[in-house]
């Protein structure tokens, strides 16, 4: 497995607020993807989401299943299909991040359902992460300390 760094230049251009298996958008249950140059980080924070990945926007049958667990995140690369399923008790937001040259609004994400963009907010803070790729692009990772996940909660939603 080899690694792939994200450039320190780049940033995070939104963030969605938390959802749960009650206000989950119906865009993020169905296929859709993240624009050109735009990796989705999908952080769960309670319960379980599992994400399925497509070869293209017609396949049928998913070429990679990822179950991401409370305290680990999962990040998409530009241009993938995907869907997602979750646990009844699931939580969790997703980051979109862009290069810090990127200009404009431009779209994050492609779907057949439209998740509105008031979901999506600015958020300040920034990481810079080293990511295990698989032959697909697909990053996943395991957060190490869970009591970094509950204070950037705390962070965020104080």
């Amino acid at each position: 497995m080899s690694h792939l760094r994200i450039p320190a230049s780049w940033k995070v251009k939104r963030s969605t607020p938390f959802f749960t298996k009650q206000n989950v958008p119906a865009a993020l249950l169905t296929h859709h993807n993240t624009a050109a140059g735009v990796f989705g980080q999908l952080c769960v924070m309670e319960g379980t989401v599992t994400y399925y990945g497509f070869a293209d926007e017609q396949a049928t049958e998913p070429e990679a299943k990822v179950v991401i667990n409370a305290g680990q995140f999962a990040t998409s690369p530009p241009q993938y299909w995907h869907r997602i399923e979750l646990s009844d008790d699931a939580q969790f937001n997703i980051n979109f991040w862009v290069a810090d040259d990127a200009d404009g609004e431009s779209g994050l994400f492609h779907a057949k359902e439209r998740l509105t963009e008031r979901l999506l907010r600015p958020v300040w803070f920034v990481q810079d992460m080293i990511l295990p790729v698989n032959h697909r692009g697909f990053f996943h990772s395991n957060m190490a300390n869970r009591d970094a996940f509950a204070m950037h909660r705390r962070l965020r939603t104080g």
